[in-house]
């Protein structure tokens, strides 16, 4: 499989303070595949992603290469960018509510971005977006349509924008840490939804998280990162069974000591 993303000696840093935020980052993505950001907060993952979006404040500022099938990404003008995003990259964000506008119902935000990209009427983008919400189960989605955000939960608002992502199947799907507000049942439910996502699309992803229960069983190749810098790159197996740098090891090995007292405390070898 080819690359469809290349990234080459990426920094993001503040322009007013001059603090650097992430510095030298390169990684690749290939077609159909799925690349995991992990690391603690505040190691770049999520600023690293809304680079590659053009997503960043107006005050951030990005230097390096963003090569995406073929188009430099960060000196592209304003209005090709963003033709490109929502229809051929397209990202969830961690926190539902704050995709959509809360003065708008949510069927409005659909039909504006399925209109932009596709054309579609009204009438049509309702009918692809029930269609598609009924696949990520949501239930009554006619009826959701026409609420407002605030009247969903965290998890029926990832669910509608995975939704969205299955009827614009774009080439690249980022998710940042789109389960870290939820609880965990809900998460468990929503992770369902995006192993579903990887198999009824063909697009690549990009999943940000910190979780390496969820990235082991998603991913096919791991970016590591710590203080804005790529700690370690390679295929999930590698970096699950053979880390070659410190951190990494101290990362796996703590998701292996909170699994063996997980399976302890269900096994009932907690002590009374």
């Amino acid at each position: 499989m080819k690359n469809i993303l290349q990234v080459n000696g990426l920094n993001v840093w503040d322009s007013r303070s001059g603090e650097a935020i992430v510095k030298d980052v390169s990684f690749s993505l290939k077609e159909h595949s799925c690349l995991a950001l992990v690391g603690e907060s505040g190691s770049g993952k999520s600023m690293t992603c809304k680079a590659i979006m053009g997503l960043n404040r107006p005050w951030i500022s990005c230097s390096g290469r963003v090569e995406f099938d073929g188009q430099e990404l960060l000196t592209l003008p304003q209005q090709k960018l963003r033709s490109l995003c929502g229809n051929r990259l397209c990202m969830i964000l961690q926190d539902g509510m704050s995709a959509f506008d809360p003065s708008c119902v949510i069927g409005q935000h659909f039909r504006e971005t399925l209109k932009e990209h596709f054309g579609w009427t009204a009438q049509q983008a309702d009918e692809r977006m029930v269609e598609s919400m009924l696949t990520v189960m949501l239930k009554n989605p006619a009826g959701l349509l026409k609420k407002y955000p605030h009247q969903l939960s965290g998890g029926m608002l990832q669910r509608a924008m995975i939704a969205l992502a299955l009827v614009l199947e774009p080439d690249i799907i980022i998710a940042d840490e789109p389960t870290t507000a939820l609880d965990t049942i809900t998460q468990f439910e929503v992770m369902e939804q995006f192993t579903a996502l990887q198999k009824r699309t063909s697009s690549a992803m990009i999943f940000v998280s910190h979780d390496l229960g969820v990235v082991n069983r998603l991913a096919d190749s791991v970016v590591v990162m710590k203080n804005g810098s790529v700690v370690e790159f390679g295929p999930l197996p590698d970096i699950f069974e053979h880390p070659q740098q410190e951190y990494t090891r101290y990362l796996v090995s703590t998701r292996q000591a909170l699994g063996t007292r997980f399976r302890q405390v269900l096994g009932g070898n907690e002590p009374c």
